[in-house]
Formats: structure tokens, C-alpha cells, sequence
């Protein structure tokens, strides 16, 4: 007979011998009435292992799950478990040769298994064997699982339970015949999104509602993708799911109309932060209508317009990397402007000047005379050439007419059309123009300054035509 001097065995603290040898014992800890432990059945079961009072292993959020019977388990645990019933919990005593010879400290020969039966499940085929009506009990059965979980606020578990559930439907979601496996598992992608959404995961809801949508479009799921693609930073996408979604729901639906204006909301305030530094060139005609513009000169090619042109060199540092880029200035259409830039570059006052705005997917600022120090307005020159491609020189202003001095842009995409008859364009990027990909990625805080400094390290012309 097995005996183990480090536990109590008083009348406190009761165990009974569930094997004739003594070498498992158990103590009741939470009573249950639900249904016994089976041979063959999918068990789950959160436990803690220990010796005394010290911790061996324990399961952490998810339950440890077996096959009853296969020898899955070390054998003292099976035999506790085939004791058990789903939702009881109780404490095993557990011989040292009943796990797998398993030996603590100053020779007791007993570990303690605290378990509970979290799950009991019938023995299944193998999802070839099964035909359709058996692989969708089985997945509604997951999905009632994890819907339970999910009302737990175990966002994880459900998650599992979901995608568990979705095993036994990958044979038939696209198959017409089969419509309410295909609802079913267009359900169980929402929930799973759904979850991902609440863990503020939101990669993967945009990677789980992307395969969702190609089986069928709800407006859920464009609701959680319009949500994630706003926290992902992704607007131009947000907005075409928030386009999808309106063209899928009825307007007087109250819940509706809140999933809409919450999304509206969101888009419109990470807009007007992009546009905070242009948001007057949004709401605002400073120009004429008939004002005479010559729309012939629309593109502008990455290459040389004019020979007799000034190229103007930029060397910069990204990153610590030094890159260059080269601009061909519009001095025989644009001189005034042209002029005033060479200005500032044949005075040095273009070297060793940080680039101060970088808004994503738009331009980014710099200005030689920040402070204003010889802040002299000239007139727009003219508005012959158009923001219609990335690497754009063009004039910055107060927001209003003839007001350029010093604030200088260079467009970061193409089609900025907003900007034309507005801002005077003079120049534009010949060489280099990939550099501009690696300043449109650059990290920068809620006023468009960029985290770390991209500096202009300096500037001089390489044809000096002037």
C-alpha cells in the first residue's frame, strides 16, 4: 500500500482511494450532477500540478484536452479523470509510478493534480469520414462554445472555439448547395472578427473580414473592416468600406445610423488632422472660376522640361542614410519664384535645416525662413503647371492668395488637384524620386512632425544657368 507522510488525510481534509493499491486518492472540491466521464470522449481540463506547496505546472487560460482512453495522459490522471463528472473539480494524490515515475524532493512519492472537467465531448470520426449534416452539428456545437465564451469576455477561447468550428466546414463554404454551411461560416468570421476587433488586434480582422467578404458582403463585416482600417491608419481603405457598408443598409435602422456616424466621425477627425495645416484650401475659393489657366501643361514627366533650366541638388539625411535628390526649377515659365528659391539656396540658408511637416500620402514642408526673420509676401506667378504627380515643387502659403515667401512642398502622390490655381508650382524631382517613398513612411507625432529629424544637410545648384 502506498502512503505519503507530507498530506493530511484528517478528518478536514478527506481523500478516498479510487485505486485498490492506495496509489490514487481524491478529494472533492466543487460537487456536480452533469454528465459522467466517458471512454473515447474529447476531455478538457484545467489543472495544477504541485508537490507540497510549490507550484509545478498549471494550465494557463486554455484547457489541456485529450482522448479518454488513448493513453494520452499520464495514468493516474486517467484514472482520476474517469472518476469525474463535466464541472467537477477535485484534488488528486497521485503515486510517483503512476506518473510515469515522476519523484519530488526528501522522498514523497505523491504529486497533488487539482483538475476540473471543463469539457466533455463525444468521440468523433475523422472530418473526411463525416458527411454534411454531421459536420454541421459538430460546428454549431463549437460555435454555441465559443458564443459562450464570448459573453465570458474570454475573447481567446472564443476565438478557438470559432476557428475550431470553422474546421468542419472549409469543404463546403463556397459550394452553392450547401447555404446554410456558407451562412455558417460567414457568421462564425464575423464573431471571430468581432473578438479580434474587442483584443484590438486589428491586422487580424482585416486579414479575417478580406476572406469573409469573398463569400459573402454584410455589412458587419464591412463595419469591422472600415473600424480596423482606421486604427491601422489605412483611410483611403476605411472610406471604401464605409461606402460598401452605407450602399448595404437601411437608413432608418437606428443601430445603423450609429455604426455610419461613428465611422463618419472617425474618418472626418483623422481628416481634418491630415488637413489641419490645409484645411482652408478645403473650404475655401480664394480664385476666380474663369480665372485663365492654361490647361494644356497638365503633366509634369520626371525629366528634364527645359536645358536652360537651373538643377537644384538637395542632399538629405533620412534615417542616418544620406540621399539626394534633383530639381529642375521652371525658371523660364515661373523666374519670380524660381528666383527666390535660388535665393535662399546661394545663401546657404537652405543647409542644415530640418524638413518640418511630413503628412502622410500628401507633401512635405520645409522652410528656410521658419521664423520669419525677412518675411516678404510676393505675388502667385502664375498657375501653368498642376499637383497631378508626386516630386512636385510647389509654393506654400498663408491660406490666401499672393502670400509666398519661404514654405516650400514637395507632393508625396500623385492627383493633388485640390492644391491647383492655388499654389504655385516651380519646380519638380528629375532624379532620385524613390526617396520620396522612404519620407512618406517616416513615423510622425498628431502636428505631422516627423519623430526623428530629416534634415536638408545641404543645397547647391549643379547647373548654374542663372
Amino acid at each position: 500500500m502506498y502512503s505519503c507522510p507530507h498530506h493530511n488525510f484528517g478528518p478536514s481534509n478527506i481523500f478516498i482511494d479510487i485505486t485498490e493499491d492506495g496509489a490514487v486518492k481524491k478529494r472533492l472540491i466543487t460537487y456536480s450532477e452533469e454528465e459522467s466521464v466517458t471512454d473515447n470522449h474529447q476531455i478538457g481540463i484545467k489543472f495544477t500540478k504541485s508537490w507540497g506547496e510549490k507550484t509545478i505546472e498549471s494550465t494557463k487560460k486554455e484547457p489541456f484536452r485529450f482522448t479518454l482512453g488513448n493513453d494520452e495522459v499520464l495514468k493516474g490522471v486517467e484514472i482520476g479523470v474517469k472518476t469525474m463528472k463535466l464541472n467537477e473539480k477535485a484534488e488528486f494524490l497521485i503515486a510517483s509510478d503512476y506518473c510515469n515515475g515522476e519523484h519530488v524532493h526528501h522522498g514523497c512519492c505523491f504529486l497533488s493534480y487539482e483538475i476540473e472537467v471543463v469539457e466533455i465531448n463525444p468521440p468523433e470520426k475523422k472530418i473526411k469520414e463525416m458527411n454534411y449534416d454531421e459536420k454541421l452539428i459538430i460546428a454549431k456545437k463549437y460555435k454555441e462554445q465559443g458564443i459562450q465564451k464570448y459573453n465570458e469576455k474570454d475573447f481567446e477561447w472564443a476565438i478557438e472555439k470559432f476557428e475550431y468550428s470553422l474546421k468542419y466546414l472549409c469543404d463546403f463554404e463556397l459550394n452553392e448547395k450547401f447555404i446554410e454551411g456558407k451562412k455558417l461560416v460567414v457568421s462564425l468570421f464575423t464573431n471571430i472578427s468581432n473578438c479580434y476587433n474587442l483584443l484590438k488586434n486589428y491586422n487580424k480582422v482585416l486579414e479575417i473580414t478580406k476572406k469573409a467578404l469573398f463569400i459573402e458582403q454584410t455589412p458587419k463585416l464591412y463595419y469591422f473592416r472600415a473600424l480596423a482600417s482606421i486604427y491601422t491608419n489605412n483611410f483611403k481603405e476605411a472610406e471604401e468600406n464605409y461606402i460598401n457598408l452605407k450602399k448595404l443598409v437601411p437608413e432608418e435602422d437606428n443601430g445603423v445610423i450609429f455604426v455610419k456616424e461613428i465611422i463618419e466621425k472617425k474618418i472626418s477627425n483623422r481628416k481634418n488632422h491630415e488637413s489641419k495645416f490645409l484645411r482652408n484650401f478645403y473650404r475655401i475659393k480664394y480664385f476666380d472660376n474663369n480665372m485663365n489657366i492654361n490647361y494644356s501643361i497638365q503633366t509634369i514627366p520626371y525629366e528634364i522640361l527645359n536645358k536652360e533650366n537651373p538643377i537644384v541638388s538637395l542632399d538629405l539625411i533620412i534615417n542616418n542614410n544620406i540621399k539626394n535628390i534633383e530639381i529642375e526649377l521652371f525658371k523660364d515659365k515661373l523666374p519670380i519664384t524660381s528666383n527666390n528659391f535660388l535665393k535662399f539656396c546661394l545663401n546657404k540658408q537652405l543647409d542644415n535645416i530640418i524638413i518640418n511637416k511630413v503628412i502622410k500620402d500628401f507633401i512635405f514642408e520645409f522652410n528656410p525662413d521658419i521664423n520669419n526673420v525677412n518675411k516678404i509676401y510676393f505675388n502667385d506667378e502664375n498657375f501653368i503647371y498642376f499637383h497631378c504627380t508626386k516630386g512636385v515643387l510647389t509654393m506654400g502659403n498663408e491660406n490666401k492668395p499672393n502670400t509666398n515667401h519661404s514654405k516650400f512642398w514637395i507632393t508625396l502622390t500623385n492627383r493633388n488637384i485640390w492644391l491647383d490655381g492655388k499654389n504655385t508650382v516651380f519646380g519638380h524631382i528629375i532624379k532620385n524620386i524613390e526617396v520620396l517613398d522612404e519620407i512618406n513612411e517616416v513615423e510622425t507625432n498628431e502636428n505631422d512632425i516627423p519623430s526623428k529629424d530629416i534634415i536638408i544637410k545641404k543645397c547647391y545648384i549643379k547647373e548654374n544657368n542663372i
